[in-house]
């Protein structure tokens, strides 16, 4: 139960905590260089998040997670 709760936070937690914050950046900044270096950010991050690996599984999760809030940010700002 606890491992539930602690997966749950942990992909809860970027879109509390950076969803205001995404759209400001995301005007702000061009965006084509945003999505590249997401990218690039996201695919270094994933090993981080492998089992096996302890406590930086949560922190390489958590940060997994808040660059793809921001991804998902700069995506839909394009589209739209």
């Amino acid at each position: 139960m606890r491992g539930f709760a602690v997966a749950t936070a942990l992909s809860l937690l970027p879109f509390a905590l950076l969803e205001p914050f995404a759209g400001v950046f995301v005007d702000r900044w061009p965006r084509r260089p945003i999505l590249v270096a997401l990218s690039l950010v996201r695919a270094a991050a994933a090993p981080l998040s492998l089992p096996g690996l302890g406590a930086v599984v949560c922190a390489g999760t958590l940060f997994m997670f808040s660059a793809n809030r921001l991804f998902q940010a700069t995506t839909s700002a394009m589209i739209w």
